[in-house]
């Protein structure tokens, strides 16, 4: 019996060094209200993102939308990533996920448009002044207006300085 005892706790460790079960925090979505769904899928104990693929369905009109995104290690992280196009986004709309690695299916999401809106970044333009000012102006790269909650979080400051101002934009 205590040999039996052993042994499970044998097999206990090593599924616990090599298997990966995600939880519903490991895998993570935005969008950016227009057309792209960004997905990553992350944890200490994700070896590659091989065979790991998130199936993506929601409800348009009568049908369902279904895509399928296959993750890619992230480049600058390791993190895994993936991204589908669609054709718009409606704040309502619901967005079911299924995290399969292979056939197994690991996990189930489901994603709300309004709940998972990250903007894209703007593209800067800076001028300088010849009395030391400058003028800061973007463009946020949406041809629609956004929101008009939308918000822009502004930090600027001297390079390699210390200290930095931040400001909140509200009129754009």
């Amino acid at each position: 019996m205590f040999s039996t005892f052993k042994c499970q706790i044998f097999l206990t460790l090593i599924c616990i060094a090599l298997c990966y079960e995600p939880t519903k925090e490991d895998l993570k979505c935005f969008n950016d209200f227009e057309t792209e769904m960004k997905c990553s899928l992350s944890s200490e104990r994700l070896q590659n993102c091989s065979g790991h693929k998130l199936n993506i369905t929601h409800p348009v009109s009568n049908m369902f939308e279904k895509y399928t995104c296959i993750f890619e290690r992230n480049h600058h992280s390791d993190n895994c990533e993936c991204n589908i196009t669609v054709e718009g986004f409606v704040l309502t709309e619901i967005f079911n996920t299924t995290l399969l690695e292979g056939s197994n299916v690991l996990l189930y999401k489901t994603f709300v448009t309004s709940d998972f809106i990250k903007p894209k970044s703007p593209v800067l333009s800076v001028q300088k002044f010849e009395n030391g000012n400058f003028n800061v102006t973007w463009d946020d790269q949406y041809e629609k207006h956004f929101f008009e909650s939308l918000r822009i979080n502004l930090t600027y400051g001297i390079k390699g300085g210390h200290k930095n101002v931040r400001k909140m934009i509200y009129d754009i």
